[in-house]
């Protein structure tokens, strides 16, 4: 028969031996755990930067086939650079001319766009039209407009605008302007660079058996 001492000393390490492999087993499912969540954190972080990404790339594409398309209606952008429009068009504002209207079609009150000069375009309000020409007026402005507007230098109906969207399109001509479209092109082809094998190495861990 074996000794109650040996028997006091084999239940000793069973259960010494049991607490040291739960201990174990513990430290496994933590640093496992850890791990995982490391993991999902920096999937999540891929998944974030990969939304901003598309959510850049897609504005811009837009922008650029807005801009295509009202091009090809003949619709074009002017910049304002006189307060003789406002408060309806800031000074800044980007106005948008609809080339397409005929001369012919102008009503009172439509706001137009026409060459005063060799090279100044001017946005004013149509106040009265008459045989001889349209008479224009700044909204700004206490009186009109001496010379009148003929179809000769006519240039088109302003359809719409967007306020202060000239500041940003002034700066981009500056030579600040063009360093910062240079590096956001640069940053935008690295991002889709680095996500793009990103998630091809992601592909292989989740294809690898």
């Amino acid at each position: 028969m074996e000794s109650p001492y040996l028997i006091k000393i084999r239940t000793f390490v069973f259960i010494m031996l049991t607490a040291a492999r739960l201990i174990c087993e513990q430290t496994v499912y933590h640093k496992n755990r850890k791990q995982n969540f490391s993991e999902r954190r920096l999937i999540q972080l891929r998944k974030f930067f990969s939304r901003i990404y598309f959510l850049i790339v897609s504005l811009l594409i837009l922008s650029g086939g807005i801009l295509i398309f009202l091009y090809i209606c003949q619709v074009r952008p002017y910049v304002v650079q006189t307060g003789s429009m406002t408060p309806t068009i800031p000074v800044g504002s980007v106005c948008f001319v609809n080339q397409h209207i005929s001369y012919w079609n102008i009503h009172e009150g439509d706001i137009i766009a026409f060459q005063m000069g060799e090279s100044a375009m001017v946005t004013h309000r149509a106040v009265r039209i008459e045989e001889s020409g349209i008479t224009t007026k700044g909204d700004a402005n206490r009186i009109e407009d001496a010379a009148l507007v003929t179809e000769k230098n006519y240039v088109g109906k302003t359809i719409f605008w967007i306020p202060e969207a000239g500041n940003f399109v002034r700066y981009l001509r500056t030579k600040q302007g063009i360093i910062f479209l240079l590096s956001g092109a640069v940053v935008l082809i690295l991002t889709g660079f680095l996500l793009d094998n990103d998630s091809k190495g992601t592909d292989k861990e989740e294809n690898s058996p």
